[in-house]
């Protein structure tokens, strides 16, 4: 095959999606916020993390994200519980707001931080796919 071949196959193809393997939180009244995610993008594991005087663990998630997809921010939060007692689901809805554009994300999870990473995940990767969708990726 032509590299020019590889190139178009390579182009119709959609982007790589973000997994989250590992969500670490520190936060607390007098500590820097501190996040950090393990994640999956095409095979490829990597690290990213966010420390400083942020508005709290929500917020650090979501600059911990940055260096893979640039600036954004979180305008939404919600959570709930989706079962009951010591081993309870909780449900995360979030909405990103991103190039004058805005998408929800939902994420499950047992630990609300990391359910919020798998949220923020869903809404960065419809915004990939926008993205590439649109031939602006």
């Amino acid at each position: 095959m032509s590299i020019q071949a590889e190139s178009a196959v390579q182009a119709a193809q959609e982007p790589a999606r973000i997994s989250v393997r590992l969500v670490t939180v520190i936060t607390g009244t007098q500590v820097h916020k501190h996040a950090t995610i393990v994640a999956e993008i095409g095979g490829i594991v990597r690290t990213f993390e966010s420390t400083g005087h942020r508005n709290g663990p929500i917020d650090a998630i979501c600059h911990a994200f940055e260096p893979l997809v640039g600036e954004f921010r979180c305008v939404s939060w919600s959570g709930k519980g989706e079962s009951e007692g010591s081993d309870a689901v909780g449900r995360i809805d979030v909405l990103i707001e991103m190039n004058d554009d805005t998408f929800a994300g939902v994420g499950h999870h047992t630990d609300t931080m990391h359910a919020t990473a798998l949220a923020v995940t869903d809404a960065l990767n419809k915004h990939r796919w926008h993205k590439w969708k649109t031939g602006k990726l």
